[in-house]
């Protein structure tokens, strides 16, 4: 098909693997790739099942030495940090494993869908409620709960403040407690929001309306916005 495509010829054509590939299956697509003369890519967000596995759950554990050694054989990484890229350079040399001729890490490189990136801040009312975003699926390694107590003792702290807490996320196989938690915590405190999923435009105005984003992972560093 991709031969096919109208301008193929002269063109060059990348597989990028964007995403952490658990059905054991990453090598054999690095293989059909090259077979069929494309470049190979991928993104690599981090290495906590292999350096926090009692964060993750046991299936991501299982996966994660076959996928990283799968992902020494592609011709770039790309790393969500230097941190994670540091990592996996690490990684690969203690096994033995060849490094990739390209990597380089790329910070911020998620975009809410195919708006414009937003380059200057917004105006800003006089006074408007405080809102903290955090866009993530619902697991232990991405430190919910320290978030929630951190909210609860911020609303204790500062009762004058007008705090929202809005939660954007998928739960987690494994980690259906952590989901009891936080809907419990939604329960006794009204102010607290979480959708499962919502709609390009919904992630748009929950962006342009936050005052903090909190970074998920929780070995990641957060940042304002």
């Amino acid at each position: 098909l991709l031969r096919r495509a109208p301008g193929r010829v002269g063109r060059e054509v990348t597989l990028l693997l964007a995403e952490f590939i658990m059905d054991g299956g990453t090598a054999a697509r690095v293989d059909w790739a090259r077979a069929h003369g494309m470049k190979t890519a991928a993104i690599l967000y981090d290495l906590i099942p292999i350096d926090y596995p009692h964060l993750c759950g046991p299936d991501v554990c299982a996966a994660a030495p076959a996928y990283l050694e799968a992902l020494s054989r592609v011709d770039s990484i790309i790393a969500i940090s230097a941190y994670s890229l540091g990592r996996f350079d690490d990684y690969l040399r203690r096994r033995g494993l060849s490094l990739p001729p390209a990597r380089a890490a790329a910070w911020l490189p998620g975009q809410f869908g195919a708006t414009a990136r937003v380059r200057t801040p917004a105006p800003e009312p006089a006074l408007r409620a405080i809102s903290i975003l955090c866009v993530s699926t619902i697991e232990p390694r991405k430190n919910h709960r320290a978030l929630l107590q951190a909210y609860r003792q911020a609303r204790r702290a500062l009762p004058a403040l007008d705090l929202r807490l809005v939660l954007i996320g998928n739960s987690y196989n494994g980690a259906e407690a952590l989901a009891d938690e936080v809907r419990a915590a939604i329960a006794q405190d009204a102010t607290p929001i979480c959708s499962r999923s919502v709609t390009d435009n919904c992630m748009q105005r929950e962006g342009h309306a936050v005052a903090m984003h909190r970074a998920p992972a929780k070995h990641h560093v957060a940042s304002k916005h």
